[in-house]
């Protein structure tokens, strides 16, 4: 008996959380829907749409949640009642039509031989002003779908690999413009995420180039679309525009990622380690070679410790070079323009020389002593 109850308790439960419109049929009368839809905390309002035709033979309802779902009710009886908001007319009319989109009860009135030329005129004119409010819906609904977020930009065009100098997440210091720059083929296009006089979405320049310096056209806020050359200097990046006018820059800031050779170490090809390998290795056997030639007997310690020393005075100066060109990167990033921290000081991180120096190190010793084979597990 507790099972039986606990049952029937259940189907009470699930029935009270069904949709509303799934306990409506058809033949039900006005008054019982407005009771079903009452219960879910709906409320329908009855009007007449064809009142020149049919009287008040044909009465429609629609709630108050604005919900596409509408019904078509019929008079059922002889004599016909003035008023629809009494129990006892109500239930005079029964539901023979339940429509699921805000057009469909428009097409199925206008369908109705012998219309009125009042009602249909009055149909359609409420049917085109639907039809254009459903046509201005869809438009602004395309242009969100279109419109670029910074995460989408990077899930869309960045993520997931290694990057190219000029490519990621910029800034437009001067305006606050948010922009995304991505490899496509062989150029890299520029997509506009946030400005104040460019769509979301839109390409705005593509250029071609490679390492540091990149040329091509960029569309500007006055419509007219002029040479660009792009330079990258680490993090910063300058846009160089010409035409007829005259010729300006604009400097840009990356955003995304913080530090791009941090994040280009998370995707480095086979190609990138083989070519680390090689050169490692020609390191190693020119130490080698050198050692042997100074008298050093392959296998005594004396040798090891001559090809230690010279794999690590050609790693220094290596380190050494790099850091140079890093500096001199530093050097133009503030010719062009000053970039701020969160903290408010200046930041220009490019390149770690002792995390550097420790890697080539340990990956050449293991190359020394024999314990790495160039292209399997160095």
């Amino acid at each position: 008996m507790k099972k039986l109850l606990s049952i029937i308790f259940l189907g009470l439960l699930l029935s009270g959380n069904a949709n509303a419109n799934d306990d409506i049929k058809i033949g039900m009368s006005a008054y019982e829907v407005k009771k079903i839809l009452k219960a879910k905390g709906k409320k329908i309002y009855l009007y007449f749409p064809l009142k020149k035709t049919f009287k008040k033979q044909y009465a429609h309802g629609r709630n108050s949640l604005g919900e596409k779902v509408t019904y078509a009710f019929e008079f059922e009886g002889k004599k016909k009642l003035k008023l629809l908001g009494t129990k006892k007319t109500q239930e005079k009319y029964r539901l023979v039509k339940i429509f699921q989109s805000s057009l469909e009860p428009y097409d199925y009135y206008l369908n109705f031989s012998n219309i009125h030329i009042k009602d249909k005129t009055k149909l359609i004119n409420q049917k085109n002003k639907i039809e254009k409010n459903l046509n201005k819906l869809a438009v602004e609904n395309k242009r969100k779908s279109e419109e670029l977020t910074q995460q989408k930009a990077i899930d869309q065009y960045l993520s997931g690999r290694k990057l190219d100098p000029v490519e990621g997440i910029w800034m437009f210091l001067e305006t606050g413009t948010l922009q995304v720059t991505y490899k496509n083929n062989n150029e890299y296009i520029c997509k506009t995420i946030n400005s104040q006089t460019l769509r979301s979405g839109s390409e705005f320049c593509n250029v071609r180039g490679s390492n540091n310096s990149y040329s091509g056209s960029m569309l500007v806020s006055d419509g007219s679309r002029l040479n660009v050359t792009m330079s990258v200097f680490g993090n910063n990046r300058t846009d160089f525009l010409s035409g007829p006018k005259g010729s300006f820059s604009a400097q840009t800031k990356r955003l995304w990622p913080e530090d791009i050779d941090d994040h280009n170490a998370k995707y480095k090809t086979e190609n990138d380690i083989k070519n680390e390998e090689k050169e490692l290795a020609l390191i190693v056997n020119d130490a080698k070679k050198t050692c042997g030639i100074l008298g050093f007997e392959e296998g005594s310690e004396k040798f090891a410790d001559c090809t230690l020393k010279l794999y690590t005075q050609k790693i220094d100066e290596m380190i050494a070079d790099k850091q140079a060109r890093n500096q001199q990167l530093i050097l133009n990033q503030q010719a062009n323009t000053t970039t701020q921290s969160s903290s408010g000081t200046n930041t220009t991180i490019i390149y770690d020389p002792v995390r550097d120096r420790q890697n080539q190190i340990d990956r050449g010793m293991k190359m020394l002593g024999g314990k790495c084979t160039l292209g399997v597990d160095c």
